[in-house]
């Protein structure tokens, strides 16, 4: 990841095994739980984030892509390598937030419909931002695929500026769609009983009695509502969020991305033209 302040020696590119002797990874705790039956989705889609120490790493020549600034006259080399190396990384991030988005709606509309309230006003609007929310990611990613540009090595690559603008987009509109959940299934979220209760055999049946009864669709609905509690209040799914809102620099730093790559110049134009102004 680029930073401002970075000094020509420090800019390498490498890559070497991870069994390479001397090279450390330092990994975060799991987030997979003891009682997975509860959890449907950390004990398979929990990514690992770990840190990576160098201790006197032998480098081979061969593996090394770029080092140094090599054009002390042009100190922007660095940051229009970084930058054509990341061309594809929004678009790449574009697609996964927006099956992401899918999940999201897909969550928002079952819960409605298990707990009965889909034709309900408030929920009929929050479905709705969900759906805006999908379709417009689909919209940018329709965007940047069909208006690529060339790279320098004559690559197609997805146009970069709507790519960035819906990973800002994504990123803004994440933690509404989280909140969106946790207030569409109420304070059930917090009480769907787990596997261990269901099978025991003192409380189980009082569960199914009287939580149960002879609707077939209230296990189902626990079931649901453990996917909403993990995606959007248990550790799975806060690490989910940090992950996206800091993964490729911040949210300011993306946005002072876009409007440096941005040619705001006909914008300008078009606005002193209406205001009368002639350009000399």
């Amino acid at each position: 990841m680029s930073r401002p302040d970075l000094q020509p020696e420090e800019v390498v590119y490498f890559a070497v095994p991870v069994n390479s002797p001397g090279l450390q990874l330092i990994c975060r705790q799991p987030l997979a739980p003891p009682n997975p039956e509860d959890h449907p989705l950390s004990p398979h889609w929990d990514e690992m984030d770990a840190m990576v120490l160098f201790d006197d790493v032998f480098i081979p020549w061969d593996r090394v892509f770029y080092l140094r600034q090599s054009d002390p006259e042009d100190p922007s080399l660095y940051a229009r390598l970084f930058q054509g190396a990341m061309g594809i990384g929004p678009w790449y991030v574009l697609v996964r937030m927006a099956v992401k988005a899918e999940v999201l709606l897909g969550i928002c509309a079952a819960m409605a419909e298990y707990l009965g309230t889909t034709k309900q006003p408030h929920v009929q609007m929050a479905l709705a931002d969900a759906i805006v929310y999908l379709e417009t990611m689909r919209a940018f990613i329709h965007s940047a695929e069909t208006n690529p540009v060339r790279s320098q090595s004559g690559l197609t690559l997805p146009n970069w500026i709507p790519a960035q603008a819906a990973r800002i987009f994504s990123i803004e509109g994440y933690p509404r769609m989280l909140q969106m959940i946790r207030e569409l299934c109420g304070s059930g979220i917090l009480m769907s009983p787990n596997e261990t209760d269901m099978n025991n055999s003192e409380v189980g049946h009082q569960i199914r009695r009287f939580f149960v009864g002879e609707n077939e669709r209230t296990q189902e609905c626990f079931r649901m509502l453990k996917l909403a509690w993990e995606y959007a209040c248990d550790s799975f799914g806060s690490r989910q969020l940090l992950f996206e809102m800091y993964n490729v620099a911040s949210l300011a730093t993306n946005k002072q991305r876009l409007v440096n790559s941005y040619d705001l110049s006909p914008f300008v134009h078009l606005a002193k033209e209406l205001a009368g102004i002639n350009e000399r």
